[in-house]
């Protein structure tokens, strides 16, 4: 047979080989790149989300007005300070909500630290968040947020002042 013959065959073969070879590293690169997507969108996600928590810090620090009990002593007897207000508690929970959701959860320690960082909030604010308006607003975030933000009031009702009742003159 002519040395051709074989050499064709060879050739043919060493073909196939190159194109499985090529697929399988096109398979293998494509899979390294959604990889890195994802990572890369969850990374900045998370990113979001503190600059979104850093921005509603922005706002309470600029607005020293919004104290704890600004609820119960203002915004409760004034409508624009009362909208104004739950447009910042909005934005908490907007945040909140983002830095829940975008935490890694193998980050056990990262989870205590947040999870702390918004119970303050919610405790300083518990006011608002045990009102009405309060409940309403909560009830439209995720079942992990409302958990923490129910663990925080009751912390707050835990660590509260007992409430006195003025005594009555019986005379």
């Amino acid at each position: 047979m002519p040395s051709f013959v074989y050499d064709f065959a060879l050739a043919e073969t060493l073909a196939n080989w190159a194109t499985a070879v090529g697929v399988a590293a096109a398979f293998v690169g494509s899979l390294w790149a959604y990889w890195k997507y994802r990572a890369d969108r969850r990374q900045h996600r998370w990113d979001q989300a503190r600059m979104l928590y850093g921005s509603f810090i922005d706002i309470a620090i600029a607005n020293p007005e919004f104290r704890p009990r600004y609820w119960t002593d203002v915004a409760l007897h004034d409508e624009e300070a009362r909208n104004k207000y739950r447009w910042l508690m909005a934005r908490f929970l907007w945040a909140a909500e983002d830095i829940v959701l975008y935490l890694d959860p193998a980050d056990e320690e990262g989870w205590r630290a947040w999870t702390e960082a918004i119970k303050v909030t919610v405790r300083e604010h518990s006011d608002f968040f045990a009102s009405p308006e309060g409940i309403i607003e909560e009830k439209c975030y995720y079942d992990a947020l409302r958990q923490i933000i129910s663990e925080a009031l009751i912390e707050a009702d835990s660590t509260a002042a007992p409430k006195t009742s003025p005594k009555s003159d019986s005379h």
